[in-house]
């Protein structure tokens, strides 16, 4: 086997890009413990602490890859499940779920900047608020709202991020290059400027797509397998992607995405032997 060789390259900003957290789900991330009001602990399942475990792996590969800026890209708290009267909830209690978001995400943005946008409205639960914004308020982050074009400087790379809302059936990849095709429309139109890279949520999963001179990145998740009406139709195309990107901007002014993904844990469908 040949001797493995390093690539140097100058990194000007390092950003960890994450998406969909869905705090307050049973089967998603969540506090090593939390407190109620009431002075009840909620304990995360084994499937949880593995969760939680990866969690704080990234956050070790965001410490030593200097990242200086977090940016979440929607459905950070999962809601009230109002269509399933709050099955699969840890928490219907919103006060409870910005508490907790909050808990989950100070070690990763401390001494960090952090940008969050909104997510689903579905998730939001709650009318003429959203209580993302509160969890990005009570760490004194920014406030994207619903999209944001955003340019790391001294990079002069836009990159387009919203949490996304339609949904491939089958190939997701059609979806991205749709976008990153519309987007060379309205820039040649002159109704947009360059968009050097698109990022998205929402799908639970990972991809990177890249093409010349344009970035497709789909986020993964922080959320296990989750039954529900609308993934038990399709059980094996839901299965998730659990992690996060780190995009380095180096001198050149070029986009270098790194994955960081972590094993899968099964909270819901566990093997029965009888």
């Amino acid at each position: 086997m040949k001797k493995a060789k390093s690539i140097k390259t100058e990194v000007v900003r390092s950003i960890a890009m994450i998406s969909d957290l869905h705090i307050g789900s049973r089967y998603a991330i969540c506090p090593d413990k939390f407190k109620t009001a009431e002075g009840q602990w909620l304990i995360p399942s084994s499937g949880q602490v593995s969760l939680n475990n990866s969690f704080r792996e990234f956050g070790a590969e965001c410490d030593k890859l200097k990242v200086d800026t977090v940016l979440v890209d929607g459905d950070m708290l999962h809601g009230q499940n109002v269509m399933e009267n709050g099955v699969g909830l840890s928490t219907s209690n919103m006060d409870e779920q910005i508490d907790m978001g909050i808990t989950v995400l100070r070690p990763l943005v401390k001494g960090r900047k952090l940008l969050m946008l909104s997510g689903s409205g579905y998730h939001k639960s709650v009318r003429g608020m959203n209580p993302e914004k509160c969890v990005c308020d009570g760490l004194s982050g920014t406030w994207l709202g619903p999209l944001g074009n955003v340019r790391f400087t001294p990079s002069k790379r836009l990159f387009n991020v919203h949490h996304g809302q339609s949904a491939a059936f089958i190939y997701k990849e059609m979806l991205a290059g749709r976008e990153m095709m519309f987007s060379k429309w309205a820039q040649g139109s002159g109704k947009l400027p360059e968009i050097d890279a698109i990022v998205r949520g929402h799908l639970h999963s990972f991809m990177h797509l890249h093409e010349n001179r344009i970035h497709y990145l789909q986020l993964p998740c922080w959320i296990a397998f989750e039954p529900s009406k609308i993934t038990l139709k399709l059980y094996s195309k839901f299965q998730p992607d659990i992690g996060g990107v780190i995009v380095h901007l180096d001198s050149s002014d070029r986009i270098i995405p790194w994955h960081f993904l972590y094993p899968c844990p099964t909270i819901a469908g566990e093997i029965s032997e009888q």
